[in-house]
């Protein structure tokens, strides 16, 4: 990734924060390792009109770029169109609902202090048969490329392979399995869970 900075505060020009953030390409990033061995020498830095030419010059060997574009808004010469497009993913079904309470110790207070949970909480959880889709534009994926269609080929391979490995995944750690997994934990010398 590659960003703009700009003063934080104009009364404190010495603190600075990250305004814009772009992806950028393996050569991309090449040319901006260039540009800060030339600064580290002591070369000055281009202007900031010269600077994004110096370093985004072109996306051609980034497939996450040529497949899901690249937009700055600063500059739109160096924007991508995308060439895939990926839907949400939703059940084909109605989708049930599960609630799980789950209670919360403090395992630092002993029985005399509180014999009680600190934390009594309620999450809803479900599963299901997603669908998803994907459109791909063949053709602006090999363009975006600068051609090169074994890398295109390669790029959709892992697309592919991806949306059919790839599921939907939220709370995988505090439902009631995995709860369980740490509620049996054993207890070392001074009484507390080891997590």
């Amino acid at each position: 990734m590659f960003g703009k900075i700009e003063p934080a505060d104009k009364a404190r020009p010495e603190r600075v924060q990250a305004t814009t953030l772009a992806f950028i390409s393996p050569d991309e990033r090449r040319y901006a390792l260039e540009l800060s061995e030339k600064t580290a020498a002591g070369q000055p830095l281009p202007s900031d009109k010269d600077l994004a030419k110096t370093v985004l010059r072109g996306a051609d060997g980034a497939v996450d770029i040529a497949m899901f574009g690249r937009m700055l808004a600063d500059n739109g010469d160096f924007n991508r169109e995308a060439a895939v497009q990926v839907s949400h993913a939703i059940t084909t079904h109605r989708a049930q609902s599960e609630d799980d309470f789950f209670t919360a110790a403090d395992d630092l207070k002993t029985r005399d202090e509180d014999a009680g949970e600190a934390h009594l909480g309620e999450r809803a959880f479900g599963s299901g048969v997603y669908y998803l889709y994907a459109c791909v534009n063949a053709d602006l994926l090999v363009d975006n490329l600068g051609g090169d269609k074994d890398l295109a080929r390669k790029g959709l391979d892992a697309l592919v392979r991806a949306l059919a490995t790839a599921t939907p995944r939220a709370g995988r750690t505090v439902t009631r399995i995995d709860r369980a997994r740490v509620m049996s934990a054993p207890k070392s010398a001074t009484g507390r869970r080891a997590t």
